[in-house]
């Protein structure tokens, strides 16, 4: 799958943190319809670096991590 290929009402939310936990000790997590959604969105579709997993679930991720950044988009139910 394709960031390009997504629209941002197809994001349930995203995560933005340093390095090490995704808890949200070392970051943020932002729901739908704050406007980081559309930050790390645009972080995410210029960098040839973002990989996509698909979780157990029917969600799907974007992620993009780095030594000094974790980027993630999670998808809605059902978009993958």
């Amino acid at each position: 799958m394709n960031l390009n290929d997504i629209r941002i009402s197809d994001i349930r939310r995203v995560y933005s943190g340093r390095p090490g936990c995704g808890c949200g000790c070392r970051g943020t997590y932002y729901e739908a319809g704050h406007n980081m959604v559309k930050r790390i969105y645009r972080i995410l579709s210029k960098s040839p670096d973002t990989k996509f997993q698909s979780a157990y679930t029917s969600e799907g991720i974007f992620y993009l991590e780095n030594d000094k950044r974790y980027y993630w988009i999670f998808l809605k139910e059902g978009i993958v």
